[in-house]
């Protein structure tokens, strides 16, 4: 009887915490979202142009969903140029746009007999300055009709078939907003019940000299242990249900990391080891990760260190001053709490990968 009620109890626990990360999740979702209109809608949304490997950036978008779409029996297939395309452009907002179409595609191919997602690469037009690209995005979901086509990039687009998933209807806007700043168009193409795809199109200066550091771009099936077992990451936290989401995320990538519960840890920690990457929380009793990260860049600058470790800040504040204050001590990037399995992939093969 105790034994029994014991496992009631235990369920109801569990559903309860799976409630509440699903709604903290789906608030944090909306918020970014929001943010992210406010500021395209007022011109606030700056571009940071630096030279990437255009295949590499898509490489990167389809291995942050490849344990998502594994575990979902969703197959993706890529078709990319033979040559590399390094270009001018902004990675980060390209990779946004990228993870939002593919997430949609993801949401409404899981339920489909056949579940596949086709993602590619077309140049267009190419000179020795310039190159014009289509980047296409087609799946085998649920497709869309004549009236919903007309709607899907349409803000707060409570009658999409997003809203009965949960989403914040923002997403496809904000790429739309995202392609447009960038100089391109996006369209979409489909039949109800076959599917949809994606299309947007950008032109990107060339970069014409020195070749920039790649990641190899691995087929989705490979993007796993294997290829990550080699990096060497620390977690400073001082949540233990966090340090214990972390460690598995990472474990399913390959990843093994070493745990630090505040900011002093983490300073000695990293005086004794040469980390790839570290996850510093910013808030923290003993040190908090700003000091922390403060003393790490300041014994870094004193020993001449001529590649200093990545550090990227974990936060619930997502207000821009928190941003940039993280950014004024010496953190390299910045994911906001609760933070999904998408966003700390991206940072590892961000920054850990090109270390190796």
């Amino acid at each position: 009887m105790i034994k029994s009620e014991l496992t009631n109890q235990i369920k109801l626990d569990d559903e309860a915490v799976g409630a509440i990360t699903l709604c903290a999740k789906q608030q944090q979702v909306i918020s970014d979202d929001v943010l992210d209109i406010s500021r395209l809608e007022a011109s606030r949304v700056s571009l940071n142009i630096a030279p990437m490997n255009l295949k590499e950036v898509m490489g990167q978008a389809v291995r942050m969903f490849a344990a998502e779409t594994a575990s979902k029996s969703i197959e993706i297939y890529t078709k990319f140029p033979f040559e590399d395309l390094r270009v001018k452009g902004d990675s980060t907002r390209l990779l946004q746009i990228l993870g939002n179409l593919l997430a949609n595609s993801i949401k409404f191919t899981q339920r489909s007999t056949t579940k596949q997602i086709h993602i590619a690469l077309e140049i267009l037009e190419k000179n020795k300055d310039k190159v014009d690209v289509r980047i296409s995005i087609r799946d085998t979901g649920i497709g869309m009709t004549e009236d919903e086509m007309k709607q899907i990039f349409d803000r707060f687009l409570h009658g999409s078939p997003n809203h009965q998933h949960g989403f914040s209807g923002l997403g496809l806007y904000i790429c739309k907003g995202l392609v447009q700043l960038m100089g391109g168009e996006i369209s979409v193409q489909s039949d109800k019940w076959a599917g949809s795809t994606f299309l947007f199109t950008l032109t990107f200066p060339l970069v014409p000299s020195d070749p920039i550091p790649t990641i190899p771009i691995k087929p989705v099936a490979n993007a796993s242990a294997a290829s990550l077992s080699s990096v060497s990451l620390m977690i400073v936290e001082d949540n233990l249900v966090n340090q214990k989401v972390l460690t598995r995320h990472l474990q399913a990538i390959g990843v093994k990391s070493m745990i630090a519960s505040n900011g002093l840890e983490a300073v000695q920690f990293s005086e004794k080891n040469n980390f790839d990457l570290i996850f510093m929380d910013v808030e923290m009793p003993v040190m908090d990760g700003l000091e922390a990260t403060r003393q790490i860049r300041l014994r870094e600058k004193t020993n001449h260190v001529t590649n200093p470790v990545p550090i990227v800040g974990l936060s619930g504040n997502a207000r821009q001053e928190h941003i940039d204050m993280a950014r004024s001590v010496g953190m390299d990037d910045y994911i906001v709490k609760p933070y999904t399995k998408e966003s700390i992939y991206t940072m590892v093969h961000k920054y850990a990968t090109h270390s190796k």
